[in-house]
C-alpha cells in the first residue's frame, strides 16, 4: 500500500494543506476521512429529493455535501454545494433547476477522481476514523459539521440537544423534567482524538472547556449571537494548538490539566511515549522501570492509570493517587 505521503500527493487536487489543518496535521486521519467522504457518498439521496421536490431534506443533503467537501479540501465543490443550498434556503428553485444536472455531474466527476486512485490508496475501510452508522446519520453528522464550521468562521453561538446511548443502542437525547436539555455553546474548535470527532466550546456560561462527541449533537442551530473570542475562554486561539490540547486530554474529558509523576514498568514505556508524547519527561531509570513526570488532564489520567494498573503506579498528586486507589478498591470488590 502507498505510504500517507504518496497518497497526498496523488490527492494534490485537493487543498490538502487547508484541510490538514482543521485535522492537527494528523495526515493519516485525513486520508481516512478522504475514504469517508468516497464511501458515504449522497448523490443518490440527493437526487432522489430533487426529483420528489422535497426541498427541506434536499437543502439538508446539499448542505452534507458543502461540508464535508469542505472537510477534506474539495473548494470548488463546497461552492456549487453551497450555491444549492443558499437557492433552496432563498427559495430560488429556477436556481437548483438550472444547475442541478451539472453540479451533480461535477460532484459524481469527483468521487470518481478519488476512487481511481484504486485500493492501493483506499483499501475499503475507515481505519481510525468512527464513521456513524448509516446514511441518515452519517448525513446528519456532516450536516452538524457543517453548522459547527460556519459558526467557527463567523464567531457566532451555536444551540443545540445533546444525546447518549441507551441499552437499546439508540441514541435519546438528554431530558430535563421530561424535556429535551438545549445547549448553548461557544465552539473554539474541533478535533479528532481517538477516531472520534469533537466540538470543543464553553457551554451556558460555565467555567472550563466542554467536549461534546459531534456524532451525538442533535437539532444544531445556528444562533445570531457573537461567541467568546478564544483568548478569554480559556481554549486556544489557533489551530495548531489543537495537538497540545489533545495530548493532554486523553480521554476527552474536562478540566484542568495537571502535572503527575507516574512509576512505570520497563515494558509500558513506549505505551507512555505514545499517549503523553515526548515532552514526558523520564529519571530514577532502573532495571525494572522509570518514574515519569507528565502532564495531562486529572480525569483522564485516573482512567488511564487504571487501564495500565499493572504497570503503573501513581505517586503524586497525592489527589489522584487516591482517586485511582478507590477505584481499584471499587472495581476489586465488584469480583469479590
Amino acid at each position: 500500500m502507498a505510504n500517507v505521503s504518496e497518497t497526498l500527493d496523488n490527492l494534490s487536487f485537493l487543498d490538502t494543506q487547508t484541510a490538514l489543518i482543521y485535522f492537527g496535521n494528523m495526515k493519516e486521519l485525513y486520508v481516512e476521512t478522504v475514504n469517508v467522504y468516497l464511501r458515504d457518498r449522497f448523490d443518490a439521496a440527493l437526487q432522489e429529493h430533487y426529483e420528489a421536490e422535497d426541498w427541506t431534506a434536499y437543502q439538508r443533503v446539499a448542505h452534507s455535501i458543502k461540508s464535508s467537501s469542505n472537510m477534506i479540501g474539495a473548494t470548488d465543490m463546497f461552492e456549487k454545494a453551497k450555491s444549492l443550498e443558499m437557492a433552496v434556503k432563498s427559495g430560488d428553485y429556477a436556481f437548483v433547476k438550472e444547475n442541478h444536472d451539472n453540479i451533480m455531474k461535477d460532484y459524481k466527476e469527483l468521487l470518481d477522481k478519488i476512487k481511481k486512485l484504486g485500493s492501493e490508496y483506499y483499501p475499503g475501510k475507515a481505519g481510525a476514523v468512527r464513521a456513524v452508522s448509516g446514511d441518515a446519520e452519517n448525513r446528519q453528522f456532516f450536516y452538524t459539521l457543517g453548522v459547527i464550521r460556519e459558526a467557527l468562521s463567523k464567531r457566532l453561538k451555536v444551540k443545540f440537544h445533546y444525546a447518549r446511548y441507551g441499552a437499546d443502542k439508540r441514541l435519546h437525547k438528554k431530558e430535563r423534567r421530561g424535556a429535551p436539555v438545549e445547549y448553548l455553546v461557544d465552539p473554539q474548535n474541533t478535533c479528532i482524538k481517538n477516531g472520534r470527532y469533537y466540538l470543543i466550546g464553553n457551554a451556558g456560561g460555565a467555567e472550563g472547556i466542554f467536549h461534546f462527541r459531534i456524532e451525538r449533537i442533535c437539532d444544531i442551530t445556528l444562533t445570531d449571537r457573537k461567541a467568546a473570542p478564544a483568548e478569554k475562554s480559556g481554549a486556544f486561539s489557533d489551530p495548531s494548538n489543537v495537538l497540545e490540547y489533545t495530548s493532554e486530554h486523553l480521554y476527552m474529558f474536562g478540566g484542568e490539566s495537571v502535572s503527575a509523576i507516574l512509576r512505570v514498568d520497563e515494558d509500558i514505556i513506549s505505551d507512555v511515549v505514545d499517549w503523553f508524547g515526548k515532552d514526558v519527561t523520564f529519571f530514577n531509570k532502573t532495571e525494572k522501570g522509570a518514574d515519569a513526570r507528565v502532564v495531562a488532564n486529572a480525569a483522564s489520567l485516573k482512567y488511564w492509570a487504571l487501564q495500565y494498573c499493572r504497570g503503573v503506579e501513581v505517586l503524586e498528586p497525592l489527589s489522584l493517587r487516591k482517586d485511582v486507589a478507590d477505584a481499584l478498591s471499587e472495581g476489586l470488590a465488584k469480583y469479590a
